[in-house]
């Protein structure tokens, strides 16, 4: 809760001071977010949750790759390795660099064929004094094969492909061809929406959530 309570506080000052500089700030709640993503029957992830947020009409450019940053640190300035009980069970590098190289580095390895660890392999460097590294899973990678792409930085980056297709991420369904209409979960597509006869409805959101609260959920809970 205190960590919270020091988020709000932080992201309300910044907007205060924002807009007292004359810088035009718009914020939404979290309800439309969610608001958006179901009406585009996307999954809850952040991915999504980042592209639906705010006035959208519809979201396109599926199948992008997602970038994951994670943050790794930047090791540690004890060079002992301690124990469950306190005893010392090893010792670090008394230097960070070998061959140029420090753990955490993004580097792009090419063993020539015939070797067990043969191929290309990019991904973070876990360096070892004998200037046998680690390269991303593939271990036993000699120094030799390695080139520097980007120094350590404290984070490790990576790619995923998108949980949502190119169909799945188009505009969702409107009531314009229809002026007495309301939106209503699609037995095709649970998180999508389709329009269907009834009752006249205003599509703005909030004649929307005010349907909503008289006449019951019209629209997907899930995730």
């Amino acid at each position: 809760m205190a960590a919270a309570a020091t988020m709000n506080t932080t992201r309300h000052a910044l907007r205060n001071h924002l807009r007292a500089a004359s810088f035009v700030v718009t914020t939404w709640t979290g309800g439309r977010t969610k608001w958006n993503r179901s009406r585009f029957g996307l999954s809850k992830t952040h991915a999504h949750d980042a592209l639906c947020v705010g006035d959208v009409a519809g979201v396109t450019g599926g199948g992008l790759p997602v970038l994951l940053i994670a943050a790794m640190g930047r090791g540690t300035r004890c060079r002992t390795l301690w124990g469950r009980f306190g005893f010392p069970r090893g010792y670090r590098l008394r230097t960070k660099t070998v061959h140029s190289f420090a753990t955490g580095d993004l580097v792009r390895a090419v063993v020539p064929y015939g070797r067990k660890t043969s191929g290309v392999h990019i991904g973070r460097v876990a360096i070892r004094e004998t200037g046998t590294f680690r390269v991303g899973t593939m271990d036993g990678i000699s120094w030799r094969h390695c080139v520097l792409l980007q120094r350590a930085d404290g984070y490790d980056y990576s790619q995923r492909p998108s949980s949502v297709p190119l169909a799945e991420r188009t505009t969702a369904p409107t009531c314009e061809d229809e002026p007495a209409c309301i939106m209503e979960p699609s037995e095709a597509n649970s998180g999508g929406l389709t329009p269907t006869a009834g009752a006249a409805s205003d599509t703005s959101l909030l004649a929307y959530f005010a349907d909503w609260l008289d006449d019951g959920p019209r629209i997907s809970r899930g995730g």
